[in-house]
């Protein structure tokens, strides 16, 4: 999990314009995972690290709701019991740990919500639903109102006032047998009509991506939901739809900056390509090995005694705004080497 939070946690560092208090809620954590936590604290400047763990009477909740038809994690339900963490609080914004935030969380956190319990966006699935004509399996017309619980503005006083803790968990028992999407499907049937819609730009998939027009740089949150995830290989692990390449490189950017920061790999470990007699896919399916490395201070040395194809000089330019330590040396390998 923390490893997966870096990217986010940079992301709202970097773009935020107000101090902001970042609470990770969790069951349980090694000794190393917390030393990192306060490592990662250290190097922030806006975004101040705050570990809660989840009190036994919270996880009591959530302990005993079957998870076999979920296909996730038990600790998707954290979210439902967020009211009874967080107790000292009485408004936060949710997010999931795959995402990044690319603009200010500002207009977000100042959206009122009207008397309803959560603010949040709508699904993927409506998106789909929409333009193949179809309805929800689970929830039929009332389907286009269904949202991801990826991003909630959540009205933590009210969601006490009325323990919807202890009634979303009491719904997820009753309903394990029949939900796909665990507790997003219960928060779903519980506050079907007591949610505001958020405008798409504070929880973007990449579904979106790939059929919409609207630029990532107008995008405030970018969510990788989905099993198709930017620390995946997009050409040998997972088929990759062009237009979602950019939202990938993007979340690997905010990664490799974190790392740079936290001063993970301090030695610079050169690679050097020959790109003659190379065609632009296998010098994409070459780079992704690369990119994907855990080890992010890689820098790429294209040597080329003929000059790049045009396909490869396009594939460059696109890339090379999310990796600057990509150069081009014209000359021989010897060159390349000194």
């Amino acid at each position: 999990m923390i490893l997966h939070l870096e990217a986010l946690v940079h992301s709202l560092d970097k773009n935020t314009d107000t101090p902001i208090d970042l609470y990770i809620i969790y069951a349980s954590l090694t000794a190393e995972s917390i030393s990192r936590v306060k490592f990662i604290n250290d190097k922030l400047e806006a975004v101040t690290l705050i570990l809660r763990p989840i009190p036994k009477e919270s996880r009591q909740f959530i302990e005993n709701i079957n998870m076999d038809k979920a296909r996730l994690p038990i600790g998707t339900y954290f979210r439902i019991i967020v009211p009874e963490v967080l107790t000292d609080l009485e408004r936060v914004i949710y997010l999931d740990t795959d995402m990044v935030v690319n603009a200010s969380l500002t207009p977000l956190w100042q959206t009122p919500l009207e008397g309803n319990f959560i603010g949040a966006c709508e699904d993927r699935l409506v998106f789909y639903h929409r333009r193949v004509n179809a309805e929800s399996v689970l929830f039929g017309k009332q389907g286009e109102r269904y949202f991801n619980a990826g991003m909630m503005l959540m009205d933590l006083k009210l969601m006490r006032q009325y323990s919807t803790s202890f009634y979303s968990a009491q719904l997820a028992l009753d309903t394990a047998d029949v939900i796909k999407y665990a507790d997003q499907d219960v928060q779903n049937l519980y506050f079907y009509g007591a949610n505001k819609q958020i405008d798409l730009t504070y929880n973007y998939g990449l579904e979106y991506v790939q059929y919409t027009d609207r630029p990532l740089s107008e995008v405030a949150i970018i969510h990788y939901y989905g099993w198709k995830k930017p620390w995946m290989n997009m050409v040998t692990e997972t088929f990759m739809h062009p237009s979602r390449r950019p939202a990938m490189h993007l979340y690997r950017q905010y990664h490799n900056e974190m790392k740079a920061i936290l001063g993970d790999n301090p030695d610079v470990i050169s690679v050097i390509l020959a790109a003659d007699q190379a065609q632009s896919g296998e010098f994409e399916r070459c780079f992704e090995g690369f990119l994907t490395q855990t080890y992010t201070n890689l820098e790429l040395l294209i040597v080329t005694a003929k000059g790049l194809t045009s396909d490869l000089q396009t594939y460059l330019k696109t890339i090379k705004p999310y990796y600057p330590n990509i150069k081009v040396v014209t000359g021989t390998m010897a060159q390349a080497v000194k």
